[in-house]
């Protein structure tokens, strides 16, 4: 915000939703020994931690059930035979319908 100046559209969007009834403060994230972490540094290490036993094998994954599902539908889709009757596209043709996608 420091950098910002007074005229400059962020800060005065940061203060309209600072202002609104909707706002919901986000509480500061607890460290392992249930403090707040309170400046960056806390913070930063909190979120890298929470990173990282998230993406850690040592924790199994949350839906096994969910997963062997997708795995199974992956498999199948894989083992599919390929068709060799479908016709040419050219690239103006995925050109075009890239173009008409909307984004």
């Amino acid at each position: 915000m420091e950098k910002n100046a007074p005229t400059h559209k962020v800060f005065w969007k940061v203060t309209k939703a600072l202002k609104t009834e909707e706002y919901i403060p986000i509480p500061p994230p607890k460290k392992a020994d249930k403090s707040f972490a309170l400046d960056d540094a806390e913070i930063a290490e909190c979120l890298a931690h929470s990173i990282e036993s998230q993406c850690s094998h040592a924790s199994p994954p949350y839906d096994i059930a969910h997963i062997n599902y997708i795995e199974k539908k992956v498999h199948h889709k894989v083992t599919l035979e390929l068709k060799e009757d479908l016709p040419p596209v050219s690239p103006s043709k995925v050109q075009t319908l890239l173009k008409s996608l909307n984004i």
